[in-house]
């Protein structure tokens, strides 16, 4: 193996650069193309948290008030109806980021 940055040729288990100071990172972590999947992992998860869960309590809140459940006006008309169908785009965003969450969490799995 050689240095990357100066070229010297590396000794097995040398972990920096004798003759640069440059570290060796496949010898301190093999599997450091990996990384990048983290990375990845951690992004979708984050929009997960931050838009999906708000968009499954609004949409769930929006089907709630079209059915007449919560709210003060208990007997929607056409309201009602469109608030339901409206429900649908939030409840469709979360849907979408947790398949990207399950896809994501048991691709890296299959990897290991």
């Amino acid at each position: 193996m050689t240095c990357t940055r100066c070229g010297r040729h590396l000794k097995h288990g040398e972990t920096l650069c004798l003759n640069c100071g440059e570290p060796v990172l496949s010898v301190i972590n093999p599997k450091i193309r990996e990384k990048p999947s983290d990375i990845i992992s951690c992004l979708v998860i984050g929009l997960f948290v931050i838009f999906g869960i708000p968009a499954l309590l609004f949409g769930g809140y929006l089907l709630l008030l079209g059915m007449g459940v919560v709210g003060s006006n208990s007997k929607l008309k056409d309201g009602g109806t469109i608030t339901v169908l409206v429900s649908i785009i939030p409840l469709g965003v979360f849907v979408t980021l947790l398949a990207f969450v399950v896809r994501v969490w048991f691709g890296n799995r299959s990897a290991d």
